[in-house]
């Protein structure tokens, strides 16, 4: 149903403050294949995403160190206050798995309309 890029928004400089961590993190090739992949760029533009985000492999990594500190990153906030990305962010299992203090506070936060 819609149709934005998440590459693009992985790719563009954001328009916030990115932390060094977040850098390191965001070259980390497990994360920028997940990232540019066609897949999950997919998953991430529809409700197919919701399914991913429910899925025990994601769950694995939403809840890992190296995802949360991605999850509070402002580009990763971005996509979280997409319309459609805000209803998977506010579902309640995802919301389980990514309410991890770092995530959490991006999702919650006023910017996401």
């Amino acid at each position: 149903m819609f149709s934005f890029s998440i590459q693009t928004q992985c790719s563009h400089s954001p328009q916030k403050q990115v932390s060094s961590q977040f850098k390191t993190q965001c070259s980390h090739s497990q994360f920028k294949t997940q990232c540019s992949h066609s897949q999950f760029k997919t998953q991430c533009s529809h409700s197919q995403f919701k399914t991913q985000c429910s899925h025990s492999q994601f769950k694995k990594k939403c809840s890992h160190s190296q995802f949360k500190t991605q999850c509070s990153h402002s580009q990763f906030k971005t996509q979280c206050s997409h319309s459609q990305f805000k209803t998977q962010c506010s579902h309640s299992q995802f919301k389980t798995q990514c309410s991890h203090s770092q995530f959490k506070s991006q999702c919650s936060k006023s910017n996401v309309l």
